[in-house]
C-alpha cells in the first residue's frame, strides 16, 4: 500500500490542503522536501508538487518545469521570481528524494536529487515575500482559482523548514 503517501491524477482541483500557519509566513531561509514518485513523464507544466500562494503570489514551490524539478521563491513583495532547475529530467515510476533550498544569507538557490546537489545559484532574493495562503501539495493555481497545474504521480513525506539544509 501507498501508507501516508498520497496519489494524485493530475486532474483539476485534486490536491492536499494545509492551512495557513504563522511558521510557513517567513521571508528567510527555506527547505522543501517531499519524496516524488512520478506516474509519467508527461506532466503538465509548472506540475505543483508543493506550493504555498496562488499564482504569481506564491512565496515559494516544488514543481516540475520543463521535465526537470524546479524550486521557486518569489522576492519581497512578490516582484520577481528566483529558480533553479535539477539537471536530471523526471524518471517515470521511480522515486525520487527532492529538496529545494533558499538560504538567504548568500542569498542562494539549490535543489537536491536523492540527497545530491543537482544544481545551484546565486540569482536569489534578500528575502522572499510571504503571504496567507494555504499551502498545497499535488497542485498549483495559475490563477486565483481554480488548481490547475496538477501533478501525475504520488507525493509522500513532505517538510517545509525555515532553514537552508545542506547534503549533510
Amino acid at each position: 500500500g501507498l501508507g501516508n503517501a498520497v496519489e494524485f491524477s493530475g486532474i483539476q482541483n485534486t490536491l492536499c490542503r494545509v492551512g495557513h500557519k504563522a511558521s510557513l509566513a517567513t521571508t528567510g531561509s527555506l527547505s522543501v522536501q517531499a519524496w516524488v514518485h512520478p506516474n509519467t513523464t508527461l506532466q503538465v507544466p509548472q506540475a505543483g508538487i508543493v506550493a504555498k500562494g496562488s499564482g504569481t503570489f506564491e512565496s515559494f514551490a516544488l514543481d516540475v518545469f520543463n521535465d526537470r524539478y524546479r524550486f521557486f521563491v518569489r522576492s519581497a513583495g512578490f516582484a520577481a521570481q528566483f529558480a533553479i532547475s535539477s539537471t536530471q529530467t523526471l524518471r517515470a515510476n521511480a522515486w525520487a528524494h527532492v529538496s529545494g533550498v533558499y538560504d538567504a544569507a548568500g542569498p542562494s538557490l539549490a535543489i537536491f536529487i536523492d540527497g545530491v546537489l543537482s544544481s545551484s545559484g546565486t540569482s536569489a532574493p534578500g528575502s522572499r515575500g510571504n503571504d496567507t495562503h494555504e499551502l498545497t501539495i499535488g497542485n498549483r493555481q495559475s490563477g486565483s482559482f481554480d488548481y490547475n497545474l496538477g501533478f501525475r504521480g504520488i507525493v509522500d513525506e513532505v517538510h517545509v523548514a525555515s532553514v537552508a539544509l545542506s547534503a549533510s
